[in-house]
């Protein structure tokens, strides 16, 4: 769910915040080093689909460099995700 500060956010520009969007059972490995922030094994279930992600921030890259993969299985199609 969003922050009060993200909800008002969206409200003030009309729209709401998916409720498919919340995620249970929530796991990750995070590593931060001076020169890297590592998020791996990212697990858990959003929307009734089984979430797998990791991401990596590379600190010593001018400018710094971020990748992420997130994969989710079973995902069941919210009217809002394809309008």
């Amino acid at each position: 769910m969003p922050t009060g500060r993200m909800a008002k956010a969206l409200s003030d520009e009309g729209l709401t915040w998916p409720p498919a969007l919340g995620i249970e059972n929530l796991a990750a490995v995070v590593r931060v080093t001076p020169d890297l922030v590592d998020v791996s094994d990212v697990t858990g279930v959003a929307a009734g689909a089984q979430l797998r992600a990791s991401a990596a921030v590379d600190l010593l890259s001018d400018p710094t460099v971020t990748s992420a993969t997130i994969a989710l299985e079973d995902l069941a199609l919210a009217p809002w995700m394809i309008e």
